[in-house]
């Protein structure tokens, strides 16, 4: 769901304005699906409240962006994105910090939520820097950067998130399969 805005303006199904504020909207659903997700199968609860103000906080900030008529739409789009990103990085530290303080006590090969979780965070990692920085440098003539390279950033992050959530299905799998 969170790619087909991208998949319309891609393959120009969809041009324009209508085609940037579907596909913020689709952040803000993808962030507020992961997020609440990630809080949900939080165990510390001081963590789990932390991030719950966190996601609010990140929420509200998103919705003031794109109600900022005063850039075009694919700029706020850039700075949707890196936000969506930035709070999903922090809420996926703090269920990190929450729930795997001693790791080596923990079996990852059946911990399915630590997969999940690790994919959003790497996902978010890989995304937001150059998502962020990328508008302000293409403003002030850094030209001589590879655009199809830096572009690709986000699209290996959701590469790799999906690679941690095919394992996180797997591990799932082999729970209910050894049940």
């Amino acid at each position: 769901l969170i790619m087909i805005p991208v998949f319309l303006r891609t393959h120009a199904l969809i041009q324009g304005n209508l085609s940037d504020k579907l596909n913020n909207f689709s952040i803000i659903f993808g962030f507020s699906f992961l997020s609440l997700f990630i809080i949900k199968i939080m165990k510390s609860l001081l963590f789990k409240r932390v991030s719950f103000v966190i996601y609010i906080t990140f929420i509200l900030i998103i919705i003031a962006s794109l109600l900022d008529h005063s850039q075009n739409v694919k700029k706020i789009g850039y700075r949707v994105f890196a936000l969506n990103h930035i709070g999903l990085f922090i809420i996926t530290i703090f269920f990190i910090l929450g729930d795997y303080k001693n790791i080596i006590e923990i079996k990852l090969s059946r911990n399915y939520e630590f997969w999940l979780v690790i994919g959003v965070f790497f996902c978010s990692t890989l995304s937001f820097p150059l998502v962020y920085f990328f508008d302000d440098l293409m403003d002030n003539n850094f030209k001589f950067l590879n655009y199809p390279f830096i572009n690709s950033f986000p699209t290996l992050g959701y590469i790799v998130l999906h690679i941690f959530i095919i394992k996180s299905v797997r591990c799932l799998a082999q729970i209910r399969s050894s049940l």
